[in-house]
């Protein structure tokens, strides 16, 4: 900002400015000039590409007719409009010029002749091109860039939905992005960066349109999102209902189960009873088993001595007989043969007779010792009948009889038990049927301790999910007391933003007091007080000016703050709501799964 002095550096000052403002408006005389010049120069250049054309197009394909006329009737057209509308869009229509010319090259350079013709006309077009460039580089030093709409309202009014229907923090996006577009407008740039900010300037509308779409599109799924969490509330009371009615199902099983475990006990309990019972029957028959099996062992070598001794017996008879008949033959014929010599048949035959008589004797004692084996078993030789006598070691043929009755009775007696054997073997299938069951039973226990393990499953992802439902209430108050604070703080903004405007107005009004004021101290030089106090006037109203500019300063800096907290505030809700709504989604798969 310049400095007013008081005296002759006052005069040179104004004398500077003076001269700056010839020198400016003699430089736009002399550039308005030459670009009427460059113009009525790119008309020849552009009457001279039409004849090329229409000299090459005569001779091409219907194609070519197409394509070059058309190309070289828009840049004409624009040539038109560039050369009638000298207003602030002359820099836009020059920029469209070099787009349609640089689309007449590229049509050119896509053409297979390659005759002298049409290589004039690509020199021509060339040469047109570049005129167009110096035009825009003679332009650019005083219009660098500007447009009429330097606000994207106009344009986000047009291209998306009313900004009034939309969530507040989406407005302040739009708010922000064309804060940013206005700052983008106003950026110093030299004559080489013209064109990257124009380039630059409409990446940026593309870029804010796909914002704020997305933002759009985020705001509607979140909304979806909200719903969907609703639903799924719905459906799990839903299935908390299914699970109560579950749960009084599993209790009376419960009790069915306990009482036909009760049950079971019992019948277990008289099964082991009967078990015990059985293999006490089973020891006693063995036992008896092996008794029957000894006592018929030993009766069995008793009638195998007695066959040899009944055998013996008669063997003996036979031979006393045959010796007895021989006795009474020799002492028939010792009777006979008296009368013959006696003394040699008499020691003949006493030798013979003792002889005889030692076997008798023989004979006689081993008759004897087979009576007395007989009586031992009680048999009389001389009856052939069985006596019983007092001895219990006595063994008679009716006492064998009577063991062999009793042999009957504990076969028939074994194969009773035999048979109760097989009945118990029955009773065991049965008894392994009833274990069988009893497993059964174990199984379904098993299954009951199952069920109260997912129960108790299920109480811990309930209790997890109170404790969910009030986080996400916690989150909510949250939520809305970040809602209510930022729109107040919206609303702070906006008044912020109405209070910087207004301070804006009033340091356009001091400027131009200021001007007023430095107009009136260019006067005459009288009245020298009164100009030195007007000279105070004008520093404490330039003070207030630059006080204003730093208040402005700082609320731009306040708000920019603001936003961006603002902005972080709505970046971390919608993340906590992402995390919340995959949560209810993890829960709600486990309690399917679980079901």
């Amino acid at each position: 900002m310049t400095t007013i002095k008081s005296g002759d550096g006052r005069v040179v000052e104004d004398a500077r400015d003076e001269s700056r403002t010839v020198a400016t408006m003699q430089t736009a005389s002399h550039a308005d000039d030459r670009v009427t010049h460059s113009l009525d120069s790119m008309g020849h250049t552009l009457a001279n590409i039409r004849t090329s054309t229409r000299f090459i197009v005569s001779d091409g394909s219907p194609e070519e007719d197409h394509i070059l006329p058309q190309h070289l009737q828009s840049v004409e057209h624009a040539w038109g409009l560039t050369k009638r509308d000298r207003s602030t869009r002359l820099v836009e229509h020059l920029g469209e010029l070099d787009r349609r010319v640089r689309g007449l090259m590229q049509a050119i350079e896509r053409q297979n002749a390659a005759d002298s013709e049409m290589a004039k006309l690509k020199t021509t077009v060339k040469t047109l091109h570049q005129q167009v460039i110096q035009v825009v580089l003679e332009i650019v030093g005083t219009q660098l860039a500007e447009s009429d709409d330097k606000d994207l309202r106009h344009f986000f009014e047009h291209a998306s939905p009313a900004l009034d229907d939309l969530p507040t923090w989406l407005q302040d996006l739009v708010e922000s992005a064309l804060a940013h577009d206005l700052h983008l407008q106003i950026l110093p740039a030299g004559l080489q960066g013209f064109y990257h900010v124009r380039d630059l300037r409409k990446q940026h509308y593309y870029l804010i349109t796909d914002i704020f779409q997305a933002l759009t599109r985020l705001d509607s799924t979140l909304n979806e999102s909200i719903v969907l969490c609703k639903k799924l509330k719905d459906d799990l009371e839903t299935h908390r209902t299914v699970l109560n009615a579950s749960r009084k199902q599993v209790k009376a099983t419960s009790a069915a189960l306990e009482r036909q475990t009760q049950d079971h006990a019992s019948v277990r309990l008289e099964l082991y009873q009967k078990d015990v019972k059985l293999a006490t029957l089973e020891e006693s028959a063995r036992r008896e088993a092996e008794r029957l099996q000894s006592m018929t062992a030993k009766y069995e070598s008793m009638i195998a001595a007695y066959a040899k001794a009944d055998t013996n017996n008669l063997a003996a008879q036979d031979k006393a007989n045959t010796l007895q008949t021989r006795c009474d033959h020799l002492e028939k014929r010792n009777d006979e043969l008296a009368h013959i010599d006696l003394a040699f048949w008499e020691s003949y035959l006493s030798q013979e007779v003792t002889e005889d008589r030692t076997e008798l004797a023989k004979m006689q004692g081993e008759n004897g010792r087979l009576r007395g084996m007989l009586a031992v078993f009680g048999i009389d030789t001389a009856t052939g009948t069985t006596t019983s006598s007092g001895d219990p070691s006595s063994f008679s043929l009716a006492s064998y009889l009577t063991m062999r009755a009793q042999t009957m009775n504990l076969t028939t007696q074994l194969d009773a038990s035999k048979l109760t054997v097989k009945e118990l073997q029955a009773r065991l299938a049965n008894q392994d049927a009833s274990l069988a069951e009893m497993r059964y039973i174990d199984q379904i226990v098993t299954f009951k301790q199952t069920v109260q393990c997912r129960e108790e499953q299920i109480k811990e992802l309930e209790e997890k999910l109170v404790a969910r439902d009030e986080e996400l209430a916690s989150l909510q108050a949250v939520a809305d007391n970040r809602r209510r604070l930022i729109s107040r703080t919206q609303g702070e903004l906006r008044e912020q933003v109405v209070k910087t405007k207004q301070s804006e107005k009033e340091v356009a009004d001091l400027l131009a007091e200021v001007k007023t004021l430095e107009g009136e101290l260019k006067g005459p030089k009288g009245e020298r007080r009164e100009k030195e106090k007007q000279q105070k006037e004008i520093q404490g109203l330039r003070q207030r000016v630059d006080m204003a500019e730093r208040a402005v300063t700082d609320k731009e800096r306040i708000c920019k703050v603001a936003l961006a907290k603002m902005n972080q505030a709505h970046a971390n809700e919608r993340a906590v709501w992402t995390v919340l709504f995959w949560g209810l989604m993890g829960v709600t798969v486990w309690l399917w799964f679980c079901r």
